[in-house]
């Protein structure tokens, strides 16, 4: 009996041990506590980095309001969109212990994307700015030019391809961003029909312009006032006239009026014109060389002329001389037929006009 007696106290005390280890242990239960801080990168609005700190916590869990999660101490974390987003940061203890909750509302704007499309005529560029979260822009033309316009038209001097960069500026507290593409622009040549003299070619000397030749009427070619030894003739290879020449000119003397030829190019908004031709003079004069167009009123209406003396330019002597003439459609212009004229000026003046060359009419 007095051993049992001493087992039961025995036991009593281990149980009493057991029971006061356990109440200390939930009495030193910490609950955490914490904050976080975030930072929006410079380069991208949309990428935050967060970093937690605290105490009495083991583990972190991130949501970032948009669906994302994270249990790094120092994430970074991309959104697809600006907007506001509720942030929560949840710290965990111990055992027993309660997890604390933070929670923050990160605002995130969006920075512009920049896009553009292009419709390009001959040596003038229409933009299509196709940007997205954009308030303002800037375009660098690649030539020296700039705009601000969100949809400009540029009109290049040259043939070639540019580098183009538009820059598009957003809201405050986003991030102007620029994106460059090549664009390629040339000359375009306007159809003038037997610009090289070359028709209707049946016989070595062609005189008369309209249809009272012997040989018909000269295609794309209309000269007014009477006519003397003039038309298409051919010329030999070092410049003098002959009947066995091998290359077609055009003649025209002072007598005649002009020589004018209407093209089918129907001139549009913006578009310049450069027209070049070679002349000759077999006397001592002058000629007059220009771009027209016709509405349809049966009217040549000037856009521009040029007066020249070949016979002087080309050193008091016959020979070629090569002249340019540049000019801006007019707004009236537009819609009209483009038309081009040569006129000899003086007496006993014959105006030769070189092969191949009137007839090149280019847009620019």
């Amino acid at each position: 009996m007095k051993y049992f007696k001493i087992y039961n106290l025995r036991l009593l005390a281990v149980a009493v041990f057991l029971s006061l280890a356990v109440v200390a242990c939930e009495e030193d239960a910490v609950d955490p506590t914490g904050d976080f801080t975030y930072a929006v990168s410079s380069d991208n609005t949309l990428s935050v980095s967060f970093e937690a700190s605290g105490a009495d916590a083991d583990a972190v869990s991130w949501d970032f309001g948009d669906g994302e999660t994270s249990t790094s101490i120092r994430p970074v974390h991309a959104y697809t969109v600006g907007g506001d987003y509720t942030v929560v940061l949840t710290l965990f203890g111990g055992s027993g212990s309660s997890p604390a909750v933070i929670t923050k509302m990160v605002s995130l704007v969006n920075s512009p994307i920049p896009q553009f499309g292009t419709e390009v005529e001959y040596l003038t560029v229409s933009f299509s700015n196709t940007s997205t979260y954009g308030v303002s822009y800037s375009w660098d033309f690649g030539d020296g030019e700039t705009s601000t316009d969100e949809n400009p038209v540029h009109s290049y001097a040259e043939s070639g391809g540019y580098n183009v960069t538009l820059t598009a500026t957003g809201v405050e507290g986003s991030i102007p961003v620029s994106v460059t593409e090549t664009v390629s622009v040339a000359e375009g040549t306007i159809a003038v029909l037997n610009g090289d003299f070359t028709l209707p070619g049946t016989a070595d000397i062609i005189q008369n312009w309209d249809t009272n030749s012997e040989y018909g009427d000269i295609p794309g070619w209309t000269s007014e006032g009477d006519q003397y030894d003039c038309g298409v003739l051919l010329y030999s290879t070092d410049g003098a006239v002959a009947d066995n020449g091998t290359e077609y000119f055009g003649k025209l003397r002072h007598t005649d009026g002009p020589l004018y030829n209407l093209t089918d190019h129907v001139i549009a908004e913006g578009e310049s014109f450069r027209l070049s031709l070679d002349l000759c003079d077999l006397y001592w004069g002058a000629a007059s060389y220009r771009l027209y167009y016709n509405t349809g009123d049966g009217i040549r209406h000037i856009i521009a002329s040029n007066d020249v003396e070949p016979w002087v330019d080309a050193g008091n002597s016959t020979g070629w001389v090569s002249y340019e003439l540049m000019v801006d459609a007019p707004e009236e212009s537009v819609g009209a037929r483009l038309g081009v004229e040569v006129e000899t000026i003086g007496t006993e003046l014959s105006g030769m006009i070189q092969p191949e060359m009137v007839g090149q009419v280019w847009i620019m």
